[in-house]
């Protein structure tokens, strides 16, 4: 209430939507979250609808699906996938894909991410609105080959993949493939990747390489 022009821009997640009964996936289906943090992510997302329709803040909601990019830490999956991958080979460890890896995700580079953020900041018509965004969507174990071959291209070190099953527990709140519509933040804001997957990866990678202190991130 101080400060009438402030914008929240909150970021959320696809999977706040739970396991998708088609695809792609857009703002108009119902969410059913099937695990604790989607939940959190919906809840903080109820808040802001109301910081926006009741105390009159402008909120706006960007609901992502797996970033990858420059400065992630490389040593957890809490951090991205992605990168995780990329620093289980410099580390010398072998990457892990349950099944045969043949599972659709959407993968969305920083550089991408970024833009929406600030187009989502300076548009009047984003106030009040939720946003799906996406780039690149390919079968998990097609992301890991390119993740394999960049990094053995740009740091001369390779992986090995180890096929493995699914764990249980972990397969209890998997929502399965995702492929997701992002026509809404097109057609509102104007917002659309320019980086695909392959050059964002490439990007990312020779980041580390280039940074001296890069094995702080391991």
């Amino acid at each position: 209430k101080n400060n009438k022009n402030v914008k929240i821009v909150f970021a959320g997640t696809c999977t706040q939507l739970g396991k998708a009964e088609k695809l792609p996936i857009d703002e108009k289906m119902k969410d059913n979250p099937s695990e604790i943090y989607a939940a959190d992510k919906l809840l903080c997302e109820n808040y802001m609808k109301i910081y926006h329709d009741i105390h009159n803040i402008y909120t706006v909601t960007i609901r992502f699906g797996t970033l990858f990019g420059e400065r992630q830490q490389l040593n957890s999956q809490r951090f991205g996938i992605t990168n995780f991958f990329i620093g289980r080979i410099l580390r010398g460890e072998e990457i892990n894909v349950y099944g045969n890896g043949k599972f659709i995700r959407n993968y969305n580079y920083i550089g991408n991410v970024t833009d929406a953020l600030i187009l989502a900041t300076q548009a009047p018509k984003a106030n009040g609105e939720v946003f799906l965004i996406g780039s690149d969507e390919m079968y998990f174990i097609d992301m890991v080959k390119q993740i394999v071959n960049k990094t053995e291209k740009i740091f001369g070190k390779g992986g090995n993949i180890k096929f493995v099953e699914f764990p249980k527990e972990q397969k209890k709140f998997d929502v399965g493939d995702t492929k997701i519509n992002w026509n809404k933040i097109k057609n509102t804001i104007g917002w659309e990747p320019k980086i695909k997957f392959e050059e964002g990866l490439e990007k990312t990678i020779s980041w580390y390489k280039n940074n001296e202190r890069f094995k702080e991130y391991l």
